[in-house]
């Protein structure tokens, strides 16, 4: 019966336990001569920068990660990715006269690799690791909201002050970490709008405010505003009838419409009335 490729250990493997070169075959001052020059070899100085990346990655990747497998990844599927990286990145390919900082780097990363491979072809262990990351997944995701509205309220003050520009960094920060809230993107667009040079990103960002609140006449009312400041007259009124659609006595796109009708040269628009308790309050559901 045919062995397999690496049995799961007791202890770490040894340096000796895995073949990690061609030159294993080799007589031993051939075998000695070629460590004491390995790190001089192209692939093999390429393998040392690979580990010393992965090294300074070691904190933000997971066992999955490391091992280049997918969370779905069978035990054969594993165990592969394992034979691979050990060969690869195994102490023994980089030979003995590292400096002792690069050596520990070395260790340190294959120590981390026989950690995940053993962790998952160990049944009980996988299943642990997999609620670690599913939890660790969820905090991280609370993190990214709590600190997503806390640079919204930021944005929505220095709005409310007409420090718009500032307002728009830390708006831009918000809709980074949490792209999912209508009311994110709509702030962003108000803001967006008071810079000339932003218009066409305020334009996307409003249709992006629509698309996730598309009952939130609020949104259509400030992308209109936004055509009738750019004199865009036909595209402003399509987004005041849409909103007037969604509820009829929005005082903003009856206003705004009304204006049109009066003096339908105009070009001139604004957010009056628009930054109301009501944009951010209660909202159909």
């Amino acid at each position: 019966m045919e062995a397999e490729p690496i049995p799961v250990p007791e202890t770490p493997p040894e340096p000796s336990s895995v073949p990690s070169s061609p030159d294993v075959a080799k007589p031993p001052a051939q075998k000695a001569k070629a460590k004491r020059s390995g790190t001089d070899d192209p692939e093999t100085v390429a393998a040392l920068a690979e580990v010393l990346d992965i090294k300074r990655r070691l904190p933000e990747i997971d066992f999955y990660q490391v091992l280049g497998v997918a969370r779905s990844a069978n035990e054969e599927e594993v165990k592969k990715a394992y034979f691979v990286l050990a060969r690869k990145y195994h102490p023994d390919r980089f030979g003995r006269h590292l400096p002792p900082g690069v050596k520990e780097q070395v260790d340190d990363v294959f120590d981390y690799i026989t950690k995940a491979y053993r962790t998952l072809t160990n049944r009980d262990q996988k299943t642990t690791y997999a609620s670690k990351l599913s939890s660790i997944a969820a905090d991280d995701d609370k993190d990214r909201s709590k600190n997503a509205e806390i640079r919204f309220r930021q944005g929505k003050t220095l709005f409310s002050q007409g420090r718009y520009e500032e307002a728009i960094v830390l708006l831009e920060e918000s809709v980074r970490l949490k792209d999912d809230k209508g009311d994110f993107f709509l702030l962003l667009a108000m803001a967006e709008s008071k810079v000339p040079a932003l218009s066409k990103k305020a334009e996307k960002d409003f249709l992006k405010a629509i698309e996730l609140e598309s009952w939130n006449p609020e949104g259509f009312v400030g992308l209109g505003l936004l055509y009738k400041k750019e004199g865009l007259l036909l595209r402003a009124r399509k987004q005041f009838e849409r909103a007037l659609e969604i509820d009829s006595d929005h005082k903003a796109a009856r206003q705004a419409l009304g204006d049109m009708d009066e003096r339908p040269e105009s070009k001139k628009g604004g957010f009056k009335g628009m930054f109301s308790k009501d944009l951010f309050g209660s909202k159909k559901k």
